[in-house]
């Protein structure tokens, strides 16, 4: 997918609510931290390309899904021990949530707004 999303950008504009649904589930899926990954950078990609009007809301979107897992973890008791790449870990969260800032660059991509 995000091969798809890199080749594909402004095709899968159209298509980011399905992502952001995705998304969603991802921890759902057992996916190996990679992967996931791959998701996450995917849409940020798509991200960088949306109009400016749009960008903001689609960058809080993809943040917020990363960010409500690490408050969950953060408000739960404290495990006995972190298990590496499972849900209780904190660091694949962090990974995701930084790979946004990496890869959404509008600086570089972002599409005006059609002046009317």
């Amino acid at each position: 997918l995000q091969s798809i999303c890199t080749k594909c950008r402004e095709q899968m504009t159209q298509h980011f609510g399905g992502l952001i649904q995705i998304l969603e589930q991802i921890d759902k899926f057992n996916l190996k931290p990679d992967p996931a990954k791959g998701l996450v950078k995917g849409a940020a990609l798509i991200v960088s390309i949306m109009n400016k009007d749009q960008l903001e809301g689609a960058v809080s979107k993809v943040c917020e899904l990363q960010i409500k897992p690490l408050a969950n973890i953060m408000d739960a008791p404290r495990p006995e021990k972190i298990v590496k790449n499972s849900p209780s870990d904190p660091v694949i969260y962090l990974d995701r949530l930084s790979d946004v800032f990496r890869h959404v660059s509008p600086s570089n991509g972002c599409i005006p707004p059609n002046p009317q």
